[in-house]
């Protein structure tokens, strides 16, 4: 029979003070754990998982009841437990969406589809349209333009490309003015809206920008935060998620390259990870928020060189999580 094992009260995960400041009149750090899951103050094995399908997926998303994935390079619709239906064959490129209430917009930087009602259709390649003279003032209107981040805020679609990102006529994700609305940005990995504004992210750092029209959209006078984004990684989710914080609201998540980073409303930035715990990021990834039994956990997998770390299958696990707001 294993002896039990008794241990102080649990103040979180630490693994960037030395071991003599572990040990605090608040209770005792973990400096590193394997298969543990830790909650208020308490710990237990972490669950196993169950293989659904096996296969070459890529691109999974979910949002507002509706879900896709890649697999073997054949784009699915549906729950990938309960026989989803197969739309278009569109590759290994990774896949971008956009919610735009009236459709999906999906992209691979190369192709644009729009999912509806009426299934799956591929825009044609960029051309022009022929609008009313006084709706644009002789200005032309063109298809979406491939895109590697597609985002819709403020009832416009943001996509960009390597260097540009462009917006949509207002409530028009189908038509663009390529000749004028965009801004010179390359690198762009995360366009999200909170209530007042948008995050707007690089490689190199993320800027908020105040108000939602982007003909008068003013950023702040610097950076809010001096670190790039890991593609893949951003994600909305509601402020009240974080317990304790004094914030309203919507707010984006992402991962960066000192740990995960949430921005609330008017550009207000909050590092959740760096001062306790240092952990390796890649350059993408993926995350998702998760509630089981009443906490709600944060989640990020990231590709380090080739190689996916997981949070389900590494020791480094218990790094990519935050629960309730608060960092362990």
């Amino acid at each position: 029979m294993s002896k039990p094992i008794t241990i102080a009260p649990f103040a979180g995960i630490n693994n960037r003070q030395p071991p003599e400041q572990l040990v605090t009149k608040a209770g005792v750090y973990c400096v590193d754990a394997e298969n543990v899951d830790f909650s208020n103050g308490h710990m237990s094995r972490r669950d196993g998982f169950t293989l659904v399908d096996a296969g070459d997926y890529h691109s999974l998303w979910s949002e507002n009841g509706n879900s896709f994935a890649v697999k073997d390079g054949v784009l699915l619709s549906g729950p990938l437990d309960a026989s989803p239906v197969e739309l278009a064959t569109v590759g290994s490129r990774p896949l971008t969406y956009a919610d735009t209430g009236g459709g999906i917009y999906i992209s691979n930087g190369q192709s644009v589809w729009v999912y509806n009602a009426d299934g799956l259709t591929k825009l044609e390649t960029p051309g022009t349209y022929d609008l009313n003279k006084t709706t644009l003032d002789n200005t032309g209107v063109y298809d979406n333009p491939p895109a590697g981040l597609l985002s819709w805020a403020f009832g416009r679609l943001w996509s960009a490309t390597a260097d540009v990102l462009y917006h949509s006529r207002p409530h028009h994700p189908d038509q663009f003015n390529l000749a004028d609305d965009y801004m010179d940005l390359p690198g762009v990995l995360m366009a999200l809206p909170v209530d007042d504004g948008i995050y707007i992210g690089t490689n190199k750092a993320v800027w908020f920008f105040l108000g939602g029209n982007p003909k008068r959209i003013a950023p702040l006078s610097e950076a809010v935060v001096n670190v790039g984004v890991v593609r893949g990684t951003p994600v909305r989710a509601e402020s009240s998620l974080f317990g304790g914080l004094d914030v309203t609201g919507p707010c984006v998540v992402w991962e960066s390259a000192k740990g995960k980073i949430a921005g609330f409303n008017s550009g207000r930035v909050l590092w959740q990870t760096d001062k306790n715990v240092a952990y390796k990021t890649g350059e993408s990834g993926a995350s998702f928020f998760r509630e089981k039994n009443g906490t709600v956990s944060h989640v990020s997998s990231v590709q380090q060189g080739g190689e996916v770390a997981n949070v389900r299958a590494t020791d480094s696990a218990e790094m990519f999580i935050f629960r309730n707001g608060v960092a362990i």
